[in-house]
């Protein structure tokens, strides 16, 4: 417990003990029957209550003041304690969730990093992909050309190789000649 607290209990305790002795020092006071006298006696009464007063103090003092003082102590210092342990476990969590939502960010920005690389790996799949088939269509489109090409020159060899009978045949039948 703080030092000044316990100053305050030790005056409050002073304070309480001087106000029972002030009480039991002072002897009853009775007005006198005429009216207005005052006797005060001092005697070995007093004394004697004093003793029993000094004694019954110095056995409470050390069967009840202080272990119940101490009682107080020992109760504000593990309060003490346990809001400093508090203050401690509460700033750890703040340092634990602080470093959760650095950590989530940081799988955040990670993930979307990831994402974009693997996106822009599609992409350039997908265009090699696209130019791949484009090569193998225009391949084969000009392999079809040239199959056309060459059929189109056998064709033309055959129907030249015709030309004669055909136009021949033509004439004939043009002029009737023939059949």
């Amino acid at each position: 417990m703080l030092p000044h607290s316990k100053m305050k209990r030790s005056q409050a305790l002073k304070a309480a003990v001087a106000s029972a002795t002030v009480t039991l020092c002072a002897s009853p006071v009775w007005a006198s029957g005429d009216g207005g006298g005052v006797t005060l006696d001092l005697d070995n009464s007093l004394f004697i209550q004093l003793a029993i007063f000094i004694a019954v103090y110095l056995v409470l003092k050390r069967l009840v003041f202080v272990p119940y003082l101490a009682s107080l102590d020992a109760r504000a210092a593990k309060t003490t304690d346990a809001a400093a342990d508090a203050k401690a476990i509460k700033a750890r969590a703040e340092a634990l969730q602080a470093r959760y939502k650095t950590g989530t960010v940081d799988a955040a920005a990670r993930a979307q990093a990831e994402r974009q690389a693997l996106r822009v790996d599609g992409m350039a799949q997908k265009e090699a992909a696209i130019a791949q088939a484009r090569e193998k269509t225009n391949a084969e489109g000009q392999q079809a050309r040239a199959d056309i090409e060459s059929q189109i020159g056998t064709a033309r060899a055959a129907l030249l190789g015709q030309v004669d009978d055909l136009s021949q045949l033509v004439v004939e039948k043009v002029m009737g000649r023939g059949a």
